[in-house]
């Protein structure tokens, strides 16, 4: 590589040679990247790319804030479910997607996957993000032992990069 090459994205650098924690790989992706909101004018709220929905599970952090991981999928990859809300394919249980997070299909930490690998998805309180593009509002049922936990919230929102304020919460016993 030419010394112009390697110059190029140096002054966006902060530490060349800092050694990169992979469990930081989430908090670096989910950094706010400005507007979650769909323009009311767009249709976005059809085929966005970067906005999800899908199922996570709340495990033990590795530091002081909350640990998610998720199953999720963006608005451009689901269907319509029941022509009302954008969701995954109703096959998608919760079961199947842990599954499918074990065998590799959504990126997970190291730290999350020793939560993940051998373990039952019923272990973890869980929650479930749907859209709904008629209304533009996003729909989150989790854990009814969850529900005031704002930190858990957040984490979610940043995670399907919902705006908050077209979000209702719902919380379900079922999913503790």
């Amino acid at each position: 590589m030419s010394d112009s090459e390697t110059s190029i994205g140096c002054d966006f650098i902060e530490d060349r040679d800092a050694s990169i924690d992979p469990n930081l790989h989430y908090r670096l992706t989910e950094t706010a990247s400005g507007r979650t909101a769909i323009p009311a004018g767009s249709d976005l709220n059809w085929s966005s790319s970067s906005h999800f929905v899908g199922r996570f599970w709340v495990i033990p952090p590795l530091n002081d804030e909350p640990e998610l991981v998720s199953y999720r999928q963006a608005f451009n990859e689901v269907e319509i479910a029941d022509d009302l809300y954008l969701d995954l394919h109703p096959s998608q249980s919760l079961d199947l997607c842990w599954r499918q997070l074990q065998s590799g299909d959504q990126h997970l930490t190291p730290h999350q996957r020793t939560y993940v690998e051998n373990r039952d998805a019923n272990e973890w309180p869980r929650g479930h993000v749907a859209y709904d593009p008629h209304n533009r509002t996003w729909l989150v049922r989790i854990a009814s032992d969850l529900l005031d936990d704002d930190a858990v919230l957040l984490a979610a929102r940043r995670r399907f990069t919902i705006d908050p304020a077209r979000c209702r919460v719902v919380g379900d016993g079922h999913l503790n």
